[in-house]
């Protein structure tokens, strides 16, 4: 029995430049806003605020930078679904079309 392997290494590379792209757009805006502020507040000030907003800042670029690469949520469920689900999502499709076509009521089947 043969298996077929996808090579996801491309859209690693992606996710990377994507992800670096969006940290990179934030570091820009720090610097531009440590730049023009009127009063610059004091290293301590700057500690806390980096601390607070860094683990929320690199969660929402990554969250940008993969729904760059993976799309909308259809398109994700597409993406990863099995085969097996794939298989069983056409024959409930197939089996709906039938039941829809010789009744009156459409049905929806979902898996």
């Amino acid at each position: 029995m043969a298996y077929m392997t996808i090579d996801f290494s491309g859209e690693f590379e992606k996710i990377i430049r994507y992800f670096e792209d969006e940290m990179s757009k934030i570091e820009v805006w720090d610097i531009f806003a440590a730049v023009n502020s009127k009063n610059p507040p004091t290293a301590t000030e700057n500690y806390i605020r980096q601390t607070q907003n860094y683990k929320m800042e690199r969660q929402n670029a990554l969250r940008r930078a993969l729904y760059r690469i993976l799309g909308t949520e259809e398109q994700q469920e597409k993406m990863f679904m099995s085969p097996a689900q794939q298989a069983a999502q056409r024959a409930l499709e197939e089996i709906e079309d039938n039941i829809n076509r010789n009744c009156r009521n459409n049905i929806d089947l979902d898996f």
